[in-house]
């Protein structure tokens, strides 16, 4: 019965010596069996990102000044956006919109049309004579587009409730690029 237990306990010890040598393989030989692809590049090239430029103004004082206006009086201003800006120019095709808003204290009437070629671009199915859409630059030319803005109120309309009030014009640009 002794030699029986000494028996199982060598079995048991050889058992645990071939399991522990076979788990240390196991972790050797693993490693080294994988396929690895490993690869190295070098590049000169570097990413650059595209100008977008959109600038404007519509006088010298850069300013529209109402606080004279009065019923019968009619102003025009030469509105320009350009593309460019000291020495950059817009790198991307973009188109813009303008729109004129007030907040309508006084009974203005305002109106946004293109000077020159620009007619070329009008919405002509456009009822709204405060908005002005569809204004396209070419990318990396050089463009400046001018528009005519027209602020007139009406003489008739010269209500005493008018009287000391003041209002204000907006000029909103929308500007964006195309991605056609």
């Amino acid at each position: 019965m002794i030699q029986n237990k000494s028996k199982k306990k060598f079995y048991n010890k050889l058992l645990v010596v071939l399991l522990t040598t076979f788990l240390v393989a196991l972790c050797i030989i693993m490693p080294i069996s994988y396929a690895k692809y490993i690869t190295s590049t070098s590049s000169a090239g570097h990413a650059t990102i595209s100008s977008f430029i959109v600038d404007s103004h519509y006088n010298e004082e850069h300013t529209v000044d109402l606080s004279d206006f009065k019923p019968g009086d009619s102003r025009s201003y030469i509105y320009e956006i350009y593309n460019y800006s000291d020495t950059k120019t817009c790198e991307v095709k973009m188109s813009y919109s303008i729109e004129l808003t007030s907040f309508n204290i006084l009974p203005l009437t305002l109106t946004i049309e293109p000077v020159n070629d620009l007619e070329q671009y009008a919405d002509k199915n456009s009822s709204n004579p405060l908005l002005y859409e569809n204004g396209i630059f070419v990318p990396s030319v050089k463009e400046m587009h001018s528009y005519k803005i027209t602020i007139s109120w009406d003489e008739a309309l010269n209500d005493v409730k008018y009287v000391d009030e003041i209002d204000a014009v907006k000029i909103i640009v929308i500007a964006q690029q195309v991605l056609a």
